[in-house]
């Protein structure tokens, strides 16, 4: 699973997510929350990479990766 951190337009987190009012275009930190899992999304993530964020079976946003950080940190990838 990889769970999304929201971002303002100023780069903070944004702590109150309320469906429907969040804005159509925006920043997002994704983490990615089971650590045995970390080697096989590094050798899939790339800028430029697209996918959907998913609930269940609905797609709800599209996604593009513009920067990778923490698994090229840390040696993966």
């Amino acid at each position: 699973m990889i769970w999304p951190e929201l971002l303002d337009s100023d780069g903070q987190v944004i702590l109150k997510v309320t469906p429907g009012l969040m804005e159509v275009r925006g920043r997002a930190n994704m983490w990615i929350v089971d650590d045995g899992r970390i080697s096989y999304h590094a050798a899939r993530i790339n800028v430029g990479t697209r996918g959907y964020w998913v609930r269940g079976s609905y797609r709800f946003a599209r996604v593009t990766i513009v920067e990778v950080l923490s698994l090229r940190a840390t040696g993966y990838g």
